[in-house]
């Protein structure tokens, strides 16, 4: 005879009281038996789909790669459509993060080609005209140094 499924009940009961979460929100809030009713949710969704749980939406990862968060609720019940994850959405989101970071992206890509700049770091307090002069004698300073 099978036992009765105590870490369904809790996780069906936790989603009733407190309304729908993610998984990781659910071990955050029942602290360590948390875990055995996230994974009873799999479980359960796996065994017995759309019995149990369902999916109510999904919600966006921040500061993290990877696919969207379903947040849970109990009862059965069709899921929420997942959002599509393919090369258009990618380059969707990686255009507005160029979008967002511009500036940004472009000062590294030209440190980059650039490569590491040497020089003094007083030089800009000097007047122009003794400016070029430590300028020139850097440059000399670099010619001698690689032969």
């Amino acid at each position: 005879m099978p036992s009765k499924p105590i870490w369904r009940d809790l996780a069906i009961a936790t989603l009733r009281e407190h309304g729908p979460m993610s998984k990781a929100e659910l071990v955050e809030l029942l602290g360590p038996s948390g875990a055995r009713a996230a994974a009873a949710i799999a479980t359960a969704r796996h065994e017995q789909p759309g019995k149990f749980f369902r999916v109510t939406r999904y919600e966006v990862q921040r500061g993290r790669a990877g696919r969207e968060i379903p947040i849970y609720a109990a009862g059965g019940g069709v899921d929420a459509p997942r959002p599509a994850f393919g090369v258009d959405e990618r380059k969707a989101t990686q255009a507005q993060y160029y979008r967002a970071n511009r500036a940004r992206i472009i000062a590294r890509t030209h440190a980059r080609r650039r490569g590491p700049v040497s020089g003094n770091p007083w030089a800009t307090l000097l007047a122009p005209s003794a400016r070029r002069e430590v300028a020139a004698s850097m440059r000399m300073t670099e010619r001698n140094s690689r032969h």
